[in-house]
């Protein structure tokens, strides 16, 4: 049984646009950024039931079989069989006097569920054979418990490109590469955009662009489930506004000419999905 967190990032800078001179030394526009970090402990468990089923050809011949057929029997509950997607076979062709083995893993959000028994069968193409193999039990009372998602990996950047400008400095704490968060941090730090070249002038609309990810840890996750537990990105744009261009940057001195207010765009974040000990394999034979 798997405790499970979701991640989400979100940045705020404080001002919707700036105006900023070109030249040296001509003064300087500032965007002071908050990346905030959040972490929310889901409210249900999630039951992952995994194992394998091995059939063996004893005839010497080849065999083609169908996808295999495995079925849940919950308690005072009708049978349920599983979705395809929840059995991945390496091949449906069985050498002759070999073995082929099939993994399953089926996950349950909810209440903990009773004890059963798991059934499989496995049948030729043409359905002129199948092999059924012996109920085996399970048990989630005994299950180990793993916390999928309790840490995150995050990191923030300003970006480069074309029509974009980085800041030449910045202050305050962001955070730095490699960074492991356990619990929800925001940070806060200004950046400091000036000494554009004038060379810049009237070329095209500029931005400073800020992205920030959070990449939830996958561990005890299965393998069927990690890619719900992807990075999560967002992007904050502030427009910037060349000024003094008129003069080649060499008269007028600027210091942070702006106006206030943004906002950042990005995915939810997805919750992830987790696994547990395999079941005891199933043998299957013709």
């Amino acid at each position: 049984m798997h405790t499970t967190y979701s991640w989400s990032v979100s940045i705020t800078p404080n001002k919707q646009s700036i105006s900023v001179p070109v030249g040296n030394n001509m003064g300087w526009a500032q965007v002071q950024y908050t990346v905030s970090y959040g972490r929310t402990r889901n409210q249900q468990l999630t039951y992952v039931l995994t194992g394998s089923i091995t059939v063996q050809e004893t005839a010497g011949q080849i065999r083609l079989l169908q996808d295999p057929v495995v079925t849940v029997n919950p308690p005072s509950r009708p049978p349920l069989t599983l979705n395809s997607s929840a059995v991945t076979c390496p091949s449906l062709t069985l050498p002759a006097n070999g073995v082929l083995s099939c993994n399953i893993s089926a996950a349950y959000t909810g209440a903990q569920p009773m004890p059963g028994t798991l059934t499989a069968s496995i049948s030729t193409a043409d359905g002129s054979s199948t092999a059924t193999a012996a109920a085996v039990p399970y048990n989630f009372a005994g299950a180990d418990s793993v916390d999928v998602g309790q840490t995150a990996s995050v990191t923030n950047w300003f970006e480069q490109g074309s029509n974009v400008i980085q800041p030449y400095g910045v202050s305050g704490t962001q955070p730095p590469p490699g960074l492991v968060l356990e619990e929800g941090r925001d940070f806060t730090f200004t950046a400091y955009f000036g000494n554009v070249p004038a060379t810049q002038c009237g070329q095209q609309q500029w931005q400073a662009l800020m992205s920030a990810s959070v990449t939830p840890s996958l561990d005890g996750l299965a393998q069927a489930a990690a890619g719900t537990a992807a990075a999560q990105k967002v992007v904050a744009s502030v427009p910037i506004t060349l000024v003094n261009c008129g003069t080649g940057g060499s008269t007028t001195d600027f210091t942070d000419t702006s106006s206030s207010g943004g906002s950042s765009s990005g995915s939810p974040a997805a919750a992830p999905a987790p696994a547990v000990p395999p079941a005891a394999p199933l043998e299957l034979l013709p």
